[in-house]
């Protein structure tokens, strides 16, 4: 093989590296949001469950039951 033969295999091989670094870093990326919008979510669904209110009123706690 010719010299130019080594420099494009290594021009290729180098692009096919970038490539591959890129979707493995684009893949993290997506991982990561995904697990932010999952504690995102349980955040708010904890604090929806924290902030509902018991259907009973203070007068039906008042009146004895029959």
């Amino acid at each position: 093989m010719s010299p130019s033969h080594w420099i494009k295999l290594l021009e290729v091989g180098g692009l096919l590296l970038a490539l591959g670094l890129f979707v493995w870093w684009q893949f993290r990326d997506l991982e990561r949001a995904r697990q932010a919008t999952a504690r995102q979510r349980a955040l708010e669904a904890a604090q929806a469950a924290d902030n509902e209110t018991p259907e009973t009123t203070a007068t039906d706690l008042r009146t004895p039951p029959p």
